[in-house]
């Protein structure tokens, strides 16, 4: 009869070192796909971030990119200016320099 309990008692024990191990296990997986999760999470939430950056670096360059356009559209003016102002200084300077030989001449 004490064997019977013996054998008994043995066989529950294997029972619930059994569901021990079968519950470690399901914790274990549970566990390594919360880690899985939280490191896509982690990993998705820094693409974000990562592209957030790449398109307020690409605002950034396009905003100096129009604003070097359009100081090279003024400095183009300016030299187109300076080029006409110049030639209207050499055209008065050439008809003074008549206007001078025509007086010397008469002279």
């Amino acid at each position: 009869r004490a064997t019977e309990e013996v054998q008994a008692w043995c066989l529950e024990l294997a029972s619930v070192e059994g569901s021990q191990r079968a519950t470690a296990n399901a914790a274990q997986e549970e566990a390594v796909a919360g880690a899985k999760a939280l490191a896509e999470e982690e990993a998705a939430a820094a693409c974000v971030a990562l592209v957030a950056r790449e398109r307020l670096e690409a605002e950034v360059l396009a905003e100096r990119r129009g604003r070097l356009e359009e100081r090279w559209t003024l400095a183009q003016a300016a030299c187109s200016q300076r080029g006409a102002l110049e030639g209207e200084l050499e055209e008065e300077r050439r008809a003074r320099v008549r206007e001078e030989g025509r007086s010397a001449t008469l002279n």
